[in-house]
């Protein structure tokens, strides 16, 4: 299986098992949180059903009852705030993947969180101030969407990134943090061929 860790012959998914060598650590939202202010990645991507939301199976956030994961939302704010520094080298840019096909919605519901809550009736919150949502498909694999987004990062820092840091894609030291609550996601051998990337197997409740 290929959520099996093959250096200390566990199961990532159903021990929640962090490797090292594999790239993969566990945790909650705080977890991701305190990770994120330790290695200041320029790009977080994080996974919507069940992990930022709790949303289940592609479900729409507009149907029934639904909640951000706190301590993730505020990675998120928190990265889309850092957008508005002069110093672009600040930037930590923030992406959501997922393969829940209801784009619309998802930016609808993360934009009435950023109002604060629940909309007013009649006003149209603004979508500018929430991350871009990248679906993807059955079959493929979220690596790529990684790869591409961090491949347009490395070439906008050009020339602005640490020069002794070589572990990212393109050779310039991005750094990256990939957060899922899928052990198949994150082995996926397209995202698990992505250097610089940190990958979380997220769970709001750790054994």
């Amino acid at each position: 299986r290929r959520w099996f860790c093959p250096h200390s012959r566990r199961c990532v998914a159903c021990e929640r098992w962090s490797c090292e060598e594999c790239g993969v650590v566990c945790g909650d939202g705080e977890d991701v949180a305190a990770l994120v202010e330790q290695i200041d990645p320029h790009v977080v991507f994080i996974d919507f059903d069940r992990t930022l939301c709790t949303t289940k199976s592609g479900s729409s956030p507009a149907r029934g009852s639904h909640r951000l994961d706190a301590e993730l939302w505020n990675v998120v704010t928190g990265g889309r705030l850092c957008r508005t520094k002069t110093d672009q080298s600040e930037t930590r840019d923030v992406r959501v993947v997922t393969r829940n096909s209801h784009v619309d919605d998802i930016r609808a519901f993360m934009a009435r969180h950023v109002a604060g809550g629940d909309s007013v009736v009649g006003s149209t919150p603004s979508l500018d101030a929430i991350p871009p949502v990248h679906h993807v498909g059955k079959g493929a694999s979220k690596g790529r969407v990684i790869r591409e987004v961090l491949e347009e990062t490395a070439a906008s820092l050009a020339g602005r990134l640490n020069p002794e840091e070589s572990t990212g894609v393109g050779g310039g030291g991005v750094r990256a943090v990939f957060v899922d609550d899928s052990a198949a996601e994150l082995l996926d051998p397209e995202v698990a061929s992505v250097p610089g990337l940190t990958k979380v197997l997220f769970s709001r409740v750790l054994a």
